[in-house]
């Protein structure tokens, strides 16, 4: 059996995606910034798969060099596209391939994909988006279980010398970071000097920021959701603006008296956003719509406007 690095929370996860592997050949971990897909699939590689970064590339010419230079590809071949997609089918073979953060490169990975059928090895991919290639399987990753985000800055907090945390407003804590991991560990790198209450009682921006500039790369919260801000279409950004201004959840007809949506363009709108994970459903609730703390926060101190609240307002006095 192979070894894999140790991963909080996940122990589902690893188990679906081996699944999926085993039964197509081109796999997407899907979810919003932060949500934990690099670390996922870092934590499930084969020992034998070519890891691929796609975070520096800006066009298909990059993504392409970048596959080729991870299979040994001489030099000078990237400079056609065509040679290294026909190289790529060829060298390929047999191997797994990991193409991680697609999602802003996302038409060059397409225009790869509709040059390999068959495909020539088993690929993943982690994306914002999901390649929607008629042979790709989607494993949607959500925030951490509030136990296992728990337990993620029990172990953050340890590792720094942090006082151990009190379940209750380690809890609160984790809720209020939406169980993100990305989030929750931003958060635990200040354990050494603050604890979780007093974390608490600090805006988020102000809270999740990185603590040394000269660290590896790692994103804000803010950093993160402007990246997902800038993937969405201009119509579903206003549909988040206007679902940002309430104060917790919402039903369809409350999304649609504040937004002035068709019921079937509000639906698109709320799927698109619930793919990105950025807003999530409860299904028992009688108002299953929810934004999470982080993305509402993002959205009310970014992009908010005064017309989104006079939307709202208008559609609250409707009732009085």
């Amino acid at each position: 059996m192979t070894t894999r690095p140790h991963i909080i929370g996940r122990a589902s996860d690893l188990r679906r995606l081996d699944m999926l592997v085993e039964t197509a050949s081109l796999v997407a971990v899907v979810g919003s910034g932060g949500v934990g897909k690099t670390a996922l699939v870092t934590a499930w590689t084969p020992t034998d798969a070519v890891f691929i970064g796609l975070s520096g590339c800006a066009s298909r010419e990059d993504v392409l060099a970048a596959i080729a230079r991870s299979l040994d590809a001489a030099p000078g071949l990237a400079r056609d596209p065509e040679e290294v997609a026909t190289f790529l089918a060829d060298h390929g073979q047999g191997r797994t391939l990991i193409l991680d953060n697609c999602e802003h490169v996302l038409d060059s990975v397409r225009w790869l994909l509709a040059r390999w059928r068959p495909l020539p090895c088993v690929l993943v991919l982690t994306s914002r988006i999901a390649s929607e290639d008629d042979r790709e399987r989607v494993l949607e990753l959500g925030p951490l279980a509030e136990e296992d985000a728990l337990a993620l800055l029990r172990a953050r907090f340890a590792e720094v010398g942090g006082p151990p945390i009190d379940p209750g407003a380690g809890a609160d804590l984790a809720r209020a970071l939406d169980c993100l991991p990305l989030a929750l560990e931003l958060a635990a790198g200040w354990a050494g000097l603050l604890g979780p209450d007093e974390m608490l009682a600090l805006a988020p921006q102000v809270l999740l920021r990185k603590i040394d500039s000269t660290n590896e790369p790692q994103d804000t919260i803010d950093e993160s959701l402007a990246r997902s801000w800038s993937l969405l279409p201009e119509t579903v950004r206003r549909v988040l603006m206007d679902c940002a201004t309430f104060c917790g959840g919402f039903d369809l007809a409350a999304a649609k008296g504040v937004t002035g949506q068709t019921t079937a363009a509000l639906l698109d709108a709320l799927e698109t956003l619930r793919r990105q994970g950025l807003i999530r459903r409860d299904a028992v609730s009688a108002r299953p719509f929810y934004l999470y703390h982080l993305v509402r926060d993002f959205v009310r101190r970014t992009h908010s406007s005064d017309d989104a609240f006079a939307r709202h307002g208008a559609w609250a006095l409707s009732f009085a």
